[in-house]
């Protein structure tokens, strides 16, 4: 029981990294867009640092094992399809292993 506590627990801390990522790149994209683009009319975001902060997600993704990478996949996956479909997420009620328990056996993790 214990080990599946473990997968599980590791599953939510790859789903939390994304949620955390979505925050931070949030906080950097309220800061730096104006709302009515530069005086061309170019986008203002720091798409740069919002890269940065992706790409350390990512490499934390590397060096963590396969659990916690299943989560950042499902949580990525859910927030892409959500998002394409144009339904958009609530962060604050956002729950997407809960979400995505019909893949493979892990419905049972969630359940605990």
């Amino acid at each position: 029981m214990k080990a599946v506590h473990t997968v599980a627990n590791e599953i939510e801390a790859g789903a939390e990294a994304v949620r955390a990522l979505m925050g931070q790149i949030g906080e950097i994209s309220d800061a730096t867009c104006t709302g009515e683009g530069s005086e061309e009319g170019k986008d203002t975001r720091d798409y740069a640092a919002m890269t940065n902060l992706t790409l350390g997600l990512i490499h934390e993704a590397t060096t963590r094992g396969d659990a916690y990478r299943e989560g950042i996949a499902r949580a990525l996956a859910h927030l892409l399809c959500v998002n394409a479909d144009g339904c958009g997420i609530d962060q604050k009620d956002w729950q997407p292993i809960r979400d995505t328990a019909t893949i493979g056996g892990y419905q049972e993790w969630v359940a605990q």
